[in-house]
């Protein structure tokens, strides 16, 4: 850290996210964090990003210069896919590391990273934004009122990707180099092997793709509402679904397991490629009542989720946090990894709860396989 105690920050992908969510928040929180580096494999994205930073932040399209930079005191990582090579690049610099998901592939992956991290005493946290939703703490709260949980039901409606993004002025790159992006692509596939082992193609996207890219964010909200992720599903449906056809839309998801510490889990994944808008419900069913949480647009405005709660009298009511707060779980996420790593604050989400998401949907892929007689190997071998 230099002398005050704002972070020196170097952001690794200037993309949609950078762009529409993690750029504007760093500024919001300039007492916090101050970018130094930027790095994108397109230079003129690179050019138009920085234009309109405050400063003049280092640029570099091979991301290992920015996590050798000196000046640097943590990384962001913003790029597609999984991000456990760039994380272990940047650990192995002395840098902290605040990544957005998925963070791995296996579960292997996961556990070196924590090992790493705790050797060179450096955070490594996962950016599971809706984890971090200010409005998570005020409906764990009201679940007090509700009595014995019974059942915890989660639906997402996820339209295509432009649906969510036709009205954000997002700059997309156009001098990329595509076999740097095929490489990165294969060496990812590579790490699906040794997830699932030799798998048609079709479930290998259905797990790299729809699980670790999407649905992991459910079992995130699982864990800061106080229960825990599936480690076996018993049942996984899946729809339209051919594991050997690499080109079809995503296939919509039922799924139900047990959670701890004993409640019933319903997590509906419903594509719906020209739905208005995406939509995410978490229903939470006690025994004297219930609790319903309403998740914010991905992309949208800086706002929390949005919680009503039914009581044992049957009334029902808006529950809000106290401080009144309108912030997302983008930004209290960054306010949590400054204070981890400027003050050795917690980290909720760190490296060894990837692994538990990693192995429980790869344990989501098992059960699904088994009902389909595809027989797996790798991590996810036996886990049905």
């Amino acid at each position: 850290m230099s002398g005050d105690t704002r972070v020196r920050l170097g952001v690794v992908g200037l993309g949609l996210i950078a762009q529409i969510v993690h750029l504007p928040n760093l500024a919001r929180l300039g007492d916090r964090f101050v970018v130094t580096h930027v790095s994108d494999l397109s230079p003129s994205l690179m050019e138009t990003v920085t234009a309109v930073l405050p400063g003049t932040p280092h640029r570099s399209t091979d991301a290992a210069q920015l996590c050798s930079d000196p000046e640097l005191d943590a990384v962001l990582l913003l790029t597609p896919g999984a991000h456990a090579p760039l994380a272990e690049q940047a650990l192995r610099a002395g840098k902290h590391v605040l990544a957005e998901k998925p963070l791995c592939v296996t579960q292997a992956e996961a556990d070196r990273l924590g090992r790493l991290a705790t050797e060179r005493g450096l955070v490594m946290q996962v950016a599971y934004m809706k984890a971090y939703d200010p409005a998570l703490g005020t409906a764990r709260d009201a679940l007090d009122e509700i009595g014995e949980t019974t059942l915890v039901s989660v639906e997402v409606r996820h339209p295509r990707h432009e649906r969510q993004i036709a009205d954000l002025p997002v700059v997309t790159a156009t001098d990329v180099d595509g076999e740097i992006i095929a490489a990165a692509e294969a060496a990812e596939a590579l790490l699906g092997r040794d997830a699932l082992g030799d798998v048609d193609v079709g479930l290998d996207h259905l797990y790299r793709w729809v699980l670790l890219g999407s649905v992991v964010h459910e079992l995130s909200v699982l864990r800061a509402l106080g229960f825990g992720v599936p480690e076996r599903w018993d049942h996984v449906a899946a729809w339209p679904f051919d594991p050997t056809d690499g080109a079809a839309d995503p296939p919509s998801l039922a799924a139900t397991a047990t959670i701890p510490p004993s409640a019933r889990l319903r997590l509906q994944w419903l594509w719906v490629p020209d739905y208005p808008r995406y939509e995410e419900t978490v229903h939470v069913v006690g025994s004297q009542g219930s609790v319903q949480i309403r998740m914010p647009q991905p992309y949208g405005p800086n706002v929390p989720a949005r919680v009503r709660v039914m009581g044992p009298d049957g009334a029902e009511r808006e529950a809000v946090d106290g401080c009144q707060r309108r912030d997302s779980g983008f930004l209290e996420e960054l306010r949590v990894f400054h204070a981890a790593v400027a003050s050795g604050g917690p980290n909720p989400t760190a490296a060894s709860t990837a692994k538990a998401d990693t192995r429980s949907l790869q344990a989501l892929v098992a059960q699904l396989a088994v009902q389909l007689e595809i027989p797996l190997g790798g991590e996810a071998k036996g886990l049905a």
